[in-house]
């Protein structure tokens, strides 16, 4: 992460931090500070809007966005030679917005992903979003690009594929 955020501009450096730590300027921090702000999102009406509510909104235009800010990822990292498994794991995980788990993503696991459900796992979906991948998906992937003779080193790999999840999170922020 902190390799990652060091190739990024300021402004999104900041912005990340802040939605990691949940004091982003959404309407429901805002609304602490000024009475005339309605902490209610302005997608859905139904929940403040908070750090976490950006990510689980459920307005169809909000979800809409998101999957195809998934997609456009799934895109990556297929182009960037990313071991076909693993991206099914990735991109799947992704698509089920915090309602299911990896492991459920994913089933039957092959031995090595049994290991990276585990501890995405109990890092959970919303900081997965939040570019914090598992070791295991790093692992995985190093062995993936030792065995294909790629060039890719997987510091480059890992950094892209925190960006490309900063990238989607912050797209809910855009909407």
């Amino acid at each position: 992460m902190y390799g990652t955020l060091r190739r990024v501009t300021r402004l999104f450096q900041i912005w990340a931090c802040k939605q990691v730590t949940g004091i982003a300027g959404t309407f429901h921090c805002q609304a602490k500070y000024n009475d005339s702000v309605d902490p209610m999102c302005r997608s859905c009406g139904v929940c403040a809007e908070t750090a976490e509510h950006i990510l689980f909104c459920p307005e169809i235009g909000r979800v809409d966005t998101l999957m195809k800010a998934i997609h456009n990822a799934g895109e990556w990292l297929e182009k960037v030679g990313t071991d076909s498994d693993l991206i099914y794991c990735l991109i799947r995980f992704a698509q089920g917005r915090g309602a299911r788990s990896m492991d459920e993503s994913y089933n039957p696991l092959p031995a090595p992903f049994s290991k990276l459900a585990l501890s995405q796992d109990k890092i959970g979906w919303r900081r997965f979003m939040e570019g914090m991948i598992s070791k295991e998906c790093v692992k995985i992937q190093q062995l993936h690009l030792t065995v294909s003779g790629s060039r890719l080193s997987i510091d480059n790999w890992s950094q892209g594929l925190i960006t490309e999840l900063l990238d989607v999170t912050y797209g809910q922020w855009i909407y």
